[in-house]
C-alpha cells in the first residue's frame, strides 16, 4: 500500500528538531519531501485569485465587481495576512454578512481587516478608530459600534 502524508506547521521542523521540540523519528519520515509555501504576506498578488475561488466555493456566486477595483484590491495587499489564507476565509465571511450586497468603500474594508486581528479586539479602539467607523457608517453609531466589534453602550461611554 502506498501512503502519503501532506502535512503543514507554522515553524520549520529542522529548528524545532535541532531544540528537541519535534521527534526525529518522526521527521525523517517526513523528510523525503519538503515543499516551502510563502505566506500570504509575502504573496501581495495572491489575494484576488484566492478571493474568487474561495467565495464561488463558499456563497456559490461571484465574488462582486467593486471588491476587485483597484482601490479594494490595494486595501487588500497592502494587509499583513498574519494569519494565511484563514484569516482571508474570515474576512470574506465578515464582507458576505456586513455588505448585505451593498457596495463598501475601501475604508470600510479596512475596518473589517482590522475587526478580525485579535489584537484589536482586545485594546479599546482609539478616538481616531472611533471617527474612522463613524465616518465609514455615515454617522451610524450602532454599525460603527458593531464595526469596531465592540458594544453601543461601550461606543457610547468611548
Amino acid at each position: 500500500m502506498n501512503l502519503g502524508v501532506v502535512a503543514a506547521t507554522l515553524r520549520p521542523l529542522d529548528e524545532s528538531l535541532r531544540a528537541h521540540a519535534f521527534r526525529p523519528d518522526l521527521y525523517y519520515r517526513l523528510a523525503q519531501g519538503f515543499l516551502r509555501i510563502p505566506p500570504l504576506r509575502e504573496r501581495p498578488e495572491d489575494p484576488e485569485p484566492l478571493i474568487t475561488v474561495l467565495w464561488a466555493r463558499t456563497y456559490d456566486a461571484e465574488v462582486p465587481v467593486w471588491l476587485f477595483q483597484e482601490h479594494h484590491m490595494w486595501v487588500l495587499q497592502e494587509h499583513p495576512w498574519k494569519g494565511n489564507v484563514r484569516e482571508l476565509q474570515h474576512f470574506l465571511q465578515r464582507l458576505h454578512v456586513r455588505a448585505n450586497g451593498e457596495k463598501l468603500s475601501p475604508d470600510v474594508l479596512a475596518v473589517l481587516l482590522r475587526e478580525g486581528t485579535p489584537w484589536y479586539k482586545e485594546n479599546t479602539p482609539s478616538a481616531g478608530q472611533l471617527r474612522e467607523a463613524l465616518a465609514a457608517t455615515r454617522g451610524n453609531r450602532r454599525r460603527a459600534a458593531s464595526l469596531l466589534g465592540i458594544s453601543r453602550t461601550k461606543f457610547y461611554r468611548l
